[in-house]
């Protein structure tokens, strides 16, 4: 008798059980009211998904709400999506993963259910770690949203009272907040065409703009406060925010843990 501990390995055929992934799927959209993407946006990139996957969808749960604080992991609909998808053995797809939750807490707890998620923007089925990214991605943008809030309140009140009091300097900030949340809109976009190529890595940026016009993604910008305005990306476009892609296509394209 062996004094070490052995625990055979898993059969192939096991194996191939153990991943095989759901013919069928449950779709969660949410919005809030400082969403971009509205419930039929959402539809049609989680729609796509689940064509892509071959998977069937067998029903769709929609809600109003918001997706940070403590409260987060309460919404009905969303409890009732993980309920289809856990009992009926289906996986779950979202847009995006900020549309699924904004608040790290709420990880853990999705991981529990053991359902398969799936992103429109994400290539694979989400691990922990592009899970845990994802979310706190939108945890960060939430917190960003609330401080632009408090400031642009802040602004609207010394104006109001025109008491000729200088500003704070981190009032005019407000505006660099929304840049921010901008350009991240605009690397996720971009990254999540740019991992689809095998040779990322090797293009130069001119070709990686070429690929970028190719597939029709534009740059969002802003003019003058009104935003709308698009840009197509640019070989010097892409160099400047390369790094941001890289770890993006990076992030995305990482192994399921």
């Amino acid at each position: 008798m062996s004094r070490y501990n052995f625990t055979p390995p898993k059969s192939p055929a096991r194996k191939r059980r153990a991943r095989r992934k759901p013919s069928t799927a449950v779709l969660y959209l949410r919005v809030s009211s400082a969403s971009q993407d509205t419930f039929e946006q959402q539809r049609d990139k989680a729609m796509a998904k689940a064509t892509s996957l071959s998977m069937n969808v067998i029903a769709v749960c929609e809600e109003t709400s918001s997706a940070s604080g403590t409260r987060s992991w309460q919404r009905p609909e969303l409890q009732q999506a993980l309920r289809l998808a856990k009992s009926g053995g289906h996986a779950l797809i979202v847009a995006r993963i900020d549309r699924l939750s904004r608040n790290l807490d709420d990880v853990p707890k999705l991981l529990d259910t053991g359902v398969p998620i799936y992103s429109a923007d994400r290539v694979r089925r989400l691990s922990e770690k592009v899970l845990k990214s994802g979310v706190r991605k939108g945890q960060v943008e939430s917190l960003r949203k609330a401080e632009i809030q408090r400031l642009e309140a802040n602004m609207r009140r010394l104006k109001s009272k025109k008491t000729g009091r200088r500003i704070d300097p981190t009032v005019a900030s407000a505006g660099r907040f929304n840049n921010q949340l901008r350009r991240d809109d605009n690397i996720r976009a971009a990254a999540s065409v740019l991992a689809l190529d095998p040779d990322w890595m090797n293009r130069t940026h001119r070709k990686r703009a070429e690929i970028l016009q190719a597939a029709g993604i534009l740059r969002q910008m802003q003019v003058d406060r009104e935003v709308g305005r698009t840009a197509p990306w640019t070989r010097d476009t892409v160099k400047t925010s390369w790094r941001r892609l890289r770890d993006e296509i990076e992030l995305i394209l990482a192994p399921d843990e």
